[in-house]
């Protein structure tokens, strides 16, 4: 993923007696790899949800995102970001939502389509981010290391990804506590849109229902493993729809039956065949690779552990790879 401009502005409630304070030029982007994994986090979480705009066509919000898309001029990217902050702060009030940072990111993702990102951080003060009175900007870096401490307790993104000049996907999340729904504020009021239920959403559930069930405590370390072996090799069989029961029938242990269509139930998990689809980040992690080591060895590891670089990576050595796995061994096959 590329980060190609960053601008943030302040934006405390519309019936406060702060002010409005804008940016007039660009942030430094002093860390682009930690927003860009905050940006790939909030994919990963429950409620970050496929979207479509009310009525099929994009309103103020859309419209500036593609406006901000297709847009090269400087002053003219300033203006937009502008116009989508004097938006929000007078969609925000006291009675539902709190003063916070917008920052509006442009770029490229790894699939080279462009995109244009809306973070709201909510729970802060104007001070706790410099304004540099020479940049006439806010230093980026100041709300890196707020983030870092987790001093923010809400963190709203809206993400717009364009094929030439045409929405390609939309989505929206919202980070609120002991909930896994989108504000009416952020979803409605201000992006004017609503929730899609895709099939890559579906699928989105579905696996993170089958990840949280195998978690559980009553599950024995070896049925955890075979129910998360059998999540894998569902997601990289040819099939092309997955359905609750199949799944269920061939892969949870007769004694937890019940309890797992119970709790599917109570997660609205569907049970008519999900159409196996994944966004672009959950393929990379989905599939499985095979190496081939040294005296005949063969190592078959979760993509997913590779791309987090957890208990597994791959180092370069001279001319060659290292495999490096640190885990204990639950399980003998």
């Amino acid at each position: 993923m590329l980060i190609d401009k960053v601008i943030i502005h302040w934006v405390p409630q519309s019936d406060s007696k702060q002010e409005i304070k804008l940016s007039e030029s660009f942030s430094e982007v002093i860390n682009p790899d930690f927003w860009k994994q905050k940006i790939e986090e909030a994919q990963e979480k429950k409620n970050f949800s496929p979207i479509e705009f009310i009525g099929g066509k994009p309103g103020f919000i859309g419209e500036k995102a593609r406006f901000l898309k297709g847009e090269k001029r400087p002053d003219q990217i300033i203006k937009i970001s502008h116009e989508i902050a004097k938006f929000l702060h007078s969609k925000q009030n006291r009675k539902n939502i709190s003063d916070g940072f917008l920052i509006i990111i442009k770029g490229k993702n790894d699939y080279e389509n462009e995109y244009v990102c809306l973070l709201k951080l909510e729970a802060m003060r104007g001070s706790e981010a410099k304004f540099d009175d020479k940049r006439k900007s806010y230093n980026l870096n100041d709300l890196e290391n707020i983030l870092l401490t987790q001093k923010t307790k809400v963190f709203k993104l809206a993400m717009f990804v364009f094929d030439g000049h045409s929405f390609l996907e939309s989505y929206a999340m919202d980070d609120q506590i002991n909930s896994d729904e989108i504000a009416t504020f952020w979803l409605t009021n201000f992006l004017q849109a609503k929730n899609l239920e895709s099939p890559v959403e579906l699928t989105k559930q579905f696996i993170s229902f089958v990840r949280k069930f195998a978690a559980q405590s009553r599950l024995s370390i070896g049925e955890s493993i075979d129910l998360l072996t059998g999540l894998h090799a569902e997601l990289i069989s040819n099939r092309r729809t997955i359905k609750l029961i199949d799944f269920a029938s061939e892969y949870v242990p007769p004694t937890l039956l019940e309890h797992f269509n119970n709790e599917a139930q109570k997660n609205k998990v569907p049970e008519f065949p999900i159409k196996k689809e994944f966004s672009p980040l959950m393929q990379k992690k989905s599939g499985i690779r095979k190496f081939i080591l040294e005296e005949g060895i063969v190592v078959t590891i979760p993509q997913e552990l590779l791309l987090t670089k957890r208990l597994a990576s791959i180092e370069p050595r001279g001319q060659n790879r290292i495999l490096k796995i640190q885990a204990k061994i639950l399980k003998e096959r």
